[in-house]
This record gives C-alpha cells, sequence and structure tokens, in this order.
C-alpha cells in the first residue's frame, strides 16, 4: 500500500504547476487510488469530465447564486478529476497518444460549452441577446484556432499544447510582448484558470467571467491565426535541415 501511494503521489506531470501538485493533487490523487482499483481504462475516466463539462455549462447559464456556486464549484471539480486520467495511466503503465489527444479535446470542449453557459447567463442578465452572440463569436474563433493548434502540433510533431506553446513563444521577440504571452499562458492552463472562475462563481461574478474570457478568446484567436503561417514555415526549415 505504501509502495502504490508513492507512485501515485510522484504520477504528476513535469508540466504540472503549483496549483496542480498542491491543491488539486490533495484531491485527484486519492480519487485516482480508488478508481484504479477498477477495471476502467484511463481514456474511459477522461469521458467522465464530459457529463462534469455539461453540468457545469448548464449551472453557468442559470440565474441564482445557487446555479454559479454550483457552476463554479463543477468546474474546478473537472479541473481537479482532469488530473486523474493521466495520474492512473502513468502509475499502471498506460499512456497512449491517443489518451494524450483525447485529454486535450475533452479540456476544451469543458471550456467551449462553460464559456456558451456563461455567454447565455450575461445575456440573461444584461437583457440582450448581445452578449450571446458575441461570446458565440468568440468560440467559434477559438473552434478555428484550436483546430489551426491540432494542425500545428501534428506538423511540429508535438504531444501536449505546451509543447505547441513552447513552439509559438519561439517565435516571439524578445520584451513585453513575449511577457504578456508568458503570462496569458499561465493564467490559461487548466488548472489556474479553474481555480480563478471558482473563485469568481462563489463571489457571485459572473459579469466579470464574461468580460474576462471574451477579450482573451478573441486575443488568443487572432495570436493563433496571426502566428500560423510562420510556424508551419518554421516546421518545414526544421524538417529541412535535418
Amino acid at each position: 500500500k505504501k509502495a502504490k501511494k508513492a507512485l501515485f503521489n510522484d504520477s504528476k506531470k513535469p508540466t504540472d504547476g503549483w496549483v496542480s501538485k498542491k491543491i488539486n493533487a490533495r484531491m485527484s490523487v486519492p480519487i485516482s487510488r480508488l478508481l484504479a482499483e477498477l477495471p476502467i481504462h484511463p481514456n474511459w475516466i477522461t469521458l467522465l469530465n464530459v457529463p462534469i463539462a455539461i453540468g457545469a455549462a448548464w449551472c453557468a447559464s442559470r440565474a441564482g447564486y445557487g446555479s454559479a456556486f454550483a457552476a463554479g464549484t463543477l468546474f474546478q471539480f473537472g479541473s481537479i478529476f482532469d488530473g486523474c486520467d493521466g495520474e492512473i495511466a502513468r502509475t499502471k503503465l498506460q499512456v497512449t497518444q491517443f489518451g494524450g489527444w483525447l485529454d486535450t479535446a475533452t479540456d476544451n470542449l469543458a471550456y467551449i460549452l462553460f464559456f456558451l453557459g456563461i455567454g447565455i447567463r450575461e445575456a440573461g442578465r444584461s437583457g440582450s441577446s448581445a452578449p450571446a452572440a458575441a461570446m458565440l463569436g468568440a468560440v467559434i474563433l477559438l473552434v478555428l484556432s484550436l483546430m489551426l493548434t491540432y494542425v500545428g502540433m501534428r506538423r511540429l510533431g508535438a504531444q501536449s499544447h505546451h509543447a505547441y506553446r513552447a513552439a509559438l513563444e519561439g517565435l516571439l521577440r524578445r520584451g513585453r510582448t513575449k511577457e504578456l504571452f508568458r503570462a496569458a499562458a499561465l493564467l490559461s492552463r487548466r488548472e489556474n484558470f479553474a481555480l480563478g472562475i471558482f473563485v469568481l462563481c462563489v463571489l457571485d461574478r459572473r459579469d466579470v467571467v464574461y468580460w474576462a474570457i471574451l477579450p482573451g478568446l478573441v486575443a488568443y484567436g487572432l495570436v493563433v491565426l496571426g502566428s500560423f503561417p510562420a510556424l508551419i514555415r518554421s516546421a518545414r526549415s526544421a524538417r529541412g535541415n535535418t
């Protein structure tokens, strides 16, 4: 038992941040140890995040403090539970490339559904359909950006967004732009982003969530769309030199 506990305690990824290791792991590791006893492949555990994401988005779209609290709690729990599949896969030596892609896809689905829910709630709060329409447009831009990101990841041979972001960062010049990109990348990590969403929802400030997300999505989309050609040229050049 002690050996198994030690294995799970050491199962965090090197790319996991402080929130994941110091906060989320306190809950995800015990859950992972329980789930590991079941004859379930880690990919099925990944898919369990989908109903959690749907529940968080539905609560986010509803009026009332109870819905706000439930939305933030579910979204944060989804972030915690998101670590379980990887912890189990690494401990049981069941890590696969498909599992990594599936994990990324479910993460993005959780984002998209929650953003749409927040847009619907802001539309209801303001009495205008404009906030929902604006968020829908931003989500469409996000989907297009994610499609390009997947293409870029395949061209670069990257298996995670972390590797893709590192390549993207390498194209930026030194200075304030690069510092802002690093800060935005840190804040957009699911572990940090979900914790911020949780705090704001507990404070019943979904309007702040909306106005923080909307320009962020637009900025992310423009950066990905604008940098994609240069990133592909860089990948081709690297291949040509090998």
